[in-house]
């Protein structure tokens, strides 16, 4: 695929990922982003976003410190994140494709040995049904 940059300088396009299949690539775009504008998914993402973010509302300190405060939050909820398909299906270590219980997501990318100290307790506040998911047994 080719364009001219200098009649058309921006593109947008929407993207499926899954580690399973193209099918599942497919149905997960699909309904994740099922009617696209790019302002749409943004105002969709922020305002998920904020949802999390004030569940804890802080007073006092500088702008700045409270930024710092919600931006140390956000980083926190960044990982781990939903790794199956929104059919439940995910590439486990082994290679093969297992199912999650219904109702649930397999999650990926915890941050190591230091999710058990501090993450772990501000998830379960923040984000109980997520934290439910994470299965802490393998890692």
């Amino acid at each position: 695929m080719s364009w001219d940059a200098t009649k058309t300088p921006t593109i947008t396009a929407r993207v499926g990922i899954s580690f399973t299949s193209d099918k599942n690539a497919s149905a997960n775009l699909a309904s994740e982003i099922p009617k696209f504008t790019f302002d749409a998914v943004r105002k969709a993402n922020h305002a998920a976003w904020n949802k999390y973010l004030n569940k804890i509302q802080i007073s006092g300190g500088t702008v700045a410190q409270q930024e710092q405060f919600y931006t140390a939050l956000y980083h926190a909820l960044l990982h781990p994140n939903v790794f199956s398909d929104v059919n439940g299906e995910y590439l486990g270590f082994d290679g093969k494709v297992h199912k999650a219980a219904k109702g649930h997501a397999q999650y990926a990318n915890y941050s190591g040995w230091d999710i058990y100290r501090s993450q772990v307790q501000l998830a379960a506040v923040v984000a109980p049904q997520e934290a439910s998911d994470w299965d802490l047994s393998a890692e």
